[in-house]
């Protein structure tokens, strides 16, 4: 070869890897933000995911407070009953002999089911269990017989369902949402 093919052939070389590597950081740039694109769809599902999972435990919880409130009132009740049945108060739904297997479903509203008396007792003008008009969850309570004489264990089951008005349960499997709660009365 000769001198000047030699400088030629040199000074190709040094020139061709820039002209390779032209472009190249744009394309590794979008490579990388298609990469952060896909991880991100997958880290907002998980988002979504948890934020139902929340929603869940946030009814959970509610549904819990409520069957306490009335486990309380229960044994509020069945205490007033043993010391003065005179000042047990009106329209509570408490059942005057309880019998193994029975159960009490409160009211959800004030004007429509059966036993809306007792909404005075468990709705706004009472003991607030029930907050609002037909809320977001049912209540029912179930006496059965405890190994100690002289006192009955009552089951409180709040079940999700469906509310025209207000707030409702949403989450994974909200309709099948339930909670039992149990507690020992006197007879």
């Amino acid at each position: 070869m000769r001198e000047g093919e030699e400088q030629n052939v040199m000074r190709a070389n040094r020139t061709r890897p820039r002209r390779l590597t032209r472009g190249g950081t744009l394309i590794e740039v979008l490579i990388a933000m298609a990469i952060l694109a896909i991880l991100m769809v997958g880290i907002l599902q998980l988002f979504s995911l948890a934020l139902l999972t929340d929603t869940g435990s946030a009814s959970r919880s509610d549904m819990t407070l409520r069957a306490q409130q009335v486990a309380e009132n229960l044994r509020y009740l069945h205490f007033l009953r043993t010391q003065d049945p005179a000042a047990v108060p009106a329209n509570t739904g408490l059942p005057t002999s309880p019998t193994n297997g029975a159960t009490v479903t409160l009211p959800r509203n004030s004007t429509t089911d059966t036993n809306k008396a007792w909404w005075l007792y468990w709705g706004p003008a009472g003991t607030n269990v029930m907050y609002q008009e037909n809320p977001p969850f049912s209540i029912s309570y179930t006496y059965s017989a405890s190994p100690t004489p002289g006192f009955w264990f009552v089951t409180v089951s709040v079940t999700a369902a469906d509310a025209p008005t207000g707030m409702s349960y949403i989450g994974t499997s909200a309709r099948t949402k339930r909670v039992d709660y149990v507690c020992q009365v006197p007879q």
